[in-house]
C-alpha cells in the first residue's frame, strides 16, 4: 500500500520487486489485498475525516488533475450521446481531478484526498455539510481560482487566497517588468519573515494576526499602491503579461490580506500544494486508476499515510499496527487516529513510565489488541531498563 500509493510503484512493476525477493505476489493479489486493507481500515479513515471537519481550525484546498478509466469511457460516452442527437456538449463535465485538503486541528495535522469528477469548490460543499451549524467559522485557504470559491458555504467560512500565488505571478514576468517583480519581491519577503518571526515568539492566533496587521500589512498596502497606480497611469493594459498580477492583488485584496484582520488565517497553500505531490507522483508513475472503486481506495490510503506523515508517525509501522488489531480498531478508531497511537508508543517506550500504567495503554491485551505498544511482560522489562 505504502509503496503503491506512496512511491507511485505499479503493482506490475512491484509484483517484479517481489519475484527478484523470491516472494512471489501478482499484480491482481497485490490489489486484492490492498482493496482488502483498505476495508479493515475504513472506521480509521472516516474518524480521521470527522475529526478534521469537526475539529479543524483552518483547511487549505486545491485541485490537480487526475484519470480514471472508467470515468473517461463514462464522460466519452456522454458525449457521444449528446453528438447523435445533435445537442450542445459544453455542459459536460469533462475534468477528472485529485482534490487535496490540508486540515489542521489542536491534536494534528489532517490531509484528505479525493478523486472524481468535481472540483475544490464541490468538496468544500461536500465536507462543510457534515460540519455541525454550532461551529465557529472555518478558515479556508485556496488559490485564486473562481472554482475554488464556487459553493454554497460563504456565510460559514472565512475565505482567504494565497499569497504565495499572487508573488508567482510577479515573478513569472520578471525578465519583463523587473521593477514590480522587485517590489513584490521586497514586500512578500518581509511579510514572510514576520510570520517566521511570529512563529519563533510564540504568538498565539491572535497576537500573530496584530503582529501581521502593524508589521505586514502598510507593506501589502504599497503592493496594492502599486498596482492601482499601474492601472490608474494606464501604464497597463488587459493585453500585457502585468496585467494579470496587478488585476489579482487588487480583486483579491480582501483575501489576500485576511491574515491581517483574522486570527489563524495562513499565509499562503504551500502545505497542501506540497501534499498534492502523492496524487501529482501517482499520476506520473502509475498513469491512472482503472475505475472509481480504485480511486477510492487510493484516496483513503494517500489519506492515511499523508496524515501519517505529516504527525511525524511512520506510515508501515503504524498501517501495519492498525491491520493487526482491526477489530479493536473497527470498535474504538479514535485509538488509532495518529496522534493518539504516537503518543502510546512513545509512553510505552518510557522507560520510566511504571509498569502498571503501561498495561492501562494496552487494553485487552489478551485477546491480541496490543494498540501499538508492548505486552504486560515487556512492560516490566521496559520499565526495569
Amino acid at each position: 500500500m505504502v509503496m503503491h500509493y506512496s512511491s507511485s510503484s505499479p503493482f506490475r512493476r512491484l509484483d517484479s520487486l517481489h519475484d527478484g525477493w523470491g516472494v512471489p505476489m501478482s499484480d491482481a493479489n497485490q490489489w486484492e489485498l490492498v482493496d482488502q486493507g483498505d476495508d479493515a481500515l475504513l472506521p480509521m479513515y472516516r474518524a480521521i475525516e470527522n475529526h478534521a471537519i469537526q475539529k479543524s481550525t483552518n483547511f487549505r484546498i486545491d485541485d490537480t488533475q487526475s484519470v480514471v478509466i472508467s470515468l473517461n469511457k463514462q464522460i466519452a460516452a456522454e458525449l457521444a450521446a449528446l453528438r447523435s442527437l445533435g445537442e450542445s456538449t459544453k455542459d459536460v463535465r469533462t475534468g477528472i481531478n485529485a482534490t487535496g485538503s490540508y486540515w489542521e486541528t489542536p491534536d494534528g495535522p489532517i490531509v484528505l484526498f479525493y478523486t472524481g469528477r468535481h472540483h475544490a469548490g464541490e468538496i468544500v460543499d461536500q465536507v462543510m455539510r457534515r460540519r455541525l451549524l454550532s461551529s465557529p467559522k472555518l478558515v479556508k485557504c485556496t488559490d485564486g481560482a473562481s472554482k475554488n470559491f464556487d459553493h454554497e458555504h460563504a456565510d460559514t467560512l472565512i475565505e482567504a487566497t494565497c499569497n504565495a500565488h499572487a508573488f508567482l505571478k510577479f515573478r513569472a514576468i520578471k525578465d519583463k517588468y523587473p521593477t514590480e517583480y522587485a517590489e513584490a519581491g521586497r514586500v512578500y519577503h518581509v511579510v514572510f519573515d514576520n510570520d517566521d518571526k511570529a512563529e519563533a515568539l510564540g504568538l498565539d492566533p491572535v497576537e500573530r494576526m496584530l503582529y501581521h496587521r502593524q508589521h505586514s500589512k502598510p507593506l501589502m498596502l504599497e503592493l496594492k499602491t502599486m498596482c492601482e497606480e499601474r492601472i490608474k497611469s494606464k501604464r497597463v493594459e488587459p493585453n500585457s503579461p502585468l496585467w494579470e498580477p496587478v488585476t489579482f492583488v487588487i480583486n483579491q485584496w480582501e483575501r489576500l490580506v485576511c491574515f491581517c484582520e483574522v486570527p489563524g488565517v495562513p499565509l499562503d497553500t504551500n502545505l497542501v500544494e506540497q501534499a498534492l505531490i502523492m496524487p501529482v507522483r501517482y499520476l506520473a508513475g502509475s498513469f491512472n486508476y482503472q475505475t472509481e472503486n480504485g480511486a477510492v481506495v487510493g484516496d483513503h490510503s494517500m489519506s492515511i499515510i499523508a496524515t501519517a506523515r505529516a504527525n511525524d508517525v511512520e506510515p508501515v509501522a503504524y498501517i501495519t499496527d492498525c491491520l493487526r488489531n482491526r477489530e479493536d480498531l473497527a470498535k474504538r478508531p479514535e485509538y488509532y487516529l495518529p496522534w493518539v497511537w504516537r503518543q502510546r508508543c512513545e509512553e510505552a517506550s518510557s522507560p520510566r513510565a511504571p509498569p502498571s500504567e503501561l498495561r492501562d495503554l494496552a487494553p485487552e491485551i489478551g485477546e491480541g489488541a496490543t494498540g501499538g505498544v508492548a505486552a504486560p511482560d515487556q512492560d516490566l522489562q521496559l520499565a526495569g531498563e
